[in-house]
């Protein structure tokens, strides 16, 4: 079933091509005055219908406590991405990408540290780091 779906799709790549760059407007050349619908509103329809089944799936992982637990760093750094983006432009955004991604390679630097001090001096016994 799974290789006649990708058959399928090898067969229609071209057209399924020329659907994308008419609905994106980069092919005003393609006619789809013939069709039921235009290209625009069936790519727009194929998205949303993707989200539709993918959303239900989202909201049961969400109740995992590895979600639980980081979805509010993930909306942080989302916040802090959003508010450099529209106060400073991409200049801002750029300069502060180092700062971002010191903050991510400290975490990793300081819990690969302490792995190694518990293999080390504490072996068998460790100790939490996160408090999971």
């Amino acid at each position: 079933m799974v290789v006649m779906v990708f058959w399928g799709l090898w067969m229609a790549r071209r057209h399924l091509l020329n659907v994308a760059r008419k609905a994106f407007g980069k092919a005003p050349e393609v006619d789809d005055s013939g069709e039921f619908f235009s290209y625009r509103k069936a790519v727009l329809g194929l998205f949303s219908g993707t989200i539709y089944i993918i959303v239900p799936i989202g909201f049961t992982v969400s109740t995992t406590l590895p979600v639980a637990l980081t979805a509010f760093s993930i909306f942080l750094a989302w916040a802090a991405k959003f508010i450099i983006l529209k106060l400073g432009g991409i200049r801002a955004y750029k300069k502060a990408q180092p700062f971002f991604l010191g903050l991510v390679i400290g975490e990793f630097t300081g819990s690969g540290l302490a792995l190694i001090v518990d293999a080390i001096w504490f072996v068998g016994q460790g100790h939490e780091l996160t408090g999971w």
